[in-house]
């Protein structure tokens, strides 16, 4: 066994080989019966509640924005860090603009297609489909904005998982 050196270890706290081993036993019996419950699971009866809430917040939240570009004082003449942003900004905004289309082309006109009332869209599939490299916050960036659900006609009924990463799911009313 290696060596703990940390004061919070529990060999450092006394325990033995053998409780160590019990612990992780204990542990690793726990994790194979873990399920993680789904959002109708946590919320129950409460879930249309909890997705108004949501829906409410995101609201707000543009609200917000809409109010701080307006009161926003306007110079008419760029600064140096204004201009670099513009130019970063515009990379990004073509990066968001090929993600939003692959996600209208090829999961909302699809799903609709199918006949689906809902679509749950994993950040990490998008990542992965259109082979992109390290874009996880401008993936879920899109699937969060205002802007695909206004060119797509959805409604986002809930986002789970991390803020930002893979395993974001967004789910949307068709």
């Amino acid at each position: 066994m290696c060596e703990a050196t940390s004061k919070c270890s529990l060999r450092q706290r006394g325990f033995t080989d053998a409780q160590i081993e019990e612990w992780i036993r204990r542990i690793e019996q726990w994790q194979a019966g873990y399920k993680p419950k789904t959002v109708r699971q946590l919320f129950g009866k409460d879930l249309s509640r909890y997705r108004l809430i949501l829906e409410k917040m995101d609201n707000l939240i543009e609200e917000a924005q809409q109010l701080v570009n307006d009161v926003r004082p306007k110079s008419t003449r760029p600064t140096a860090l204004e201009v670099a942003s513009s130019q970063l900004s515009t990379y990004s905004y073509k990066v968001a603009d090929s993600i939003r289309q692959f996600v209208l082309d090829r999961c909302i006109v699809l799903a609709r297609a199918r006949g689906e009332k809902f679509i749950v869209i994993r950040a990490g599939d998008i990542h992965q489909q259109m082979r992109l490299h390290q874009q996880y916050p401008n993936v879920c960036q899109v699937l969060k904005g205002s802007k695909l659900r206004k060119i797509a006609d959805i409604k986002l009924v809930s986002i789970e998982g991390p803020p930002v990463g893979a395993n974001t799911c967004f789910t949307y009313q068709l």
